[in-house]
């Protein structure tokens, strides 16, 4: 028996229907969260060149 079929037959379970609505409900509201530290950190980095120049310009 090929070990990688072995593999599959172990994942094969089935999420009741309200359990997986719950965890796509939690991925989501994790991925909203990632995304707005994301854009908090490159808000900051596009911030730095501004902060450079009037640095300069002072």
């Amino acid at each position: 028996m090929n070990p990688n079929t072995h593999e599959l037959a172990q994942l094969k379970i089935r999420i009741p229907a309200h359990l997986r609505k719950q965890l796509q409900e939690e991925s989501i509201a994790q991925q909203r969260s990632m995304n707005a530290q994301i854009n908090f950190i490159l808000k900051q980095f596009l911030q730095i060149p501004s902060d450079v120049q009037q640095m300069k310009d002072n």
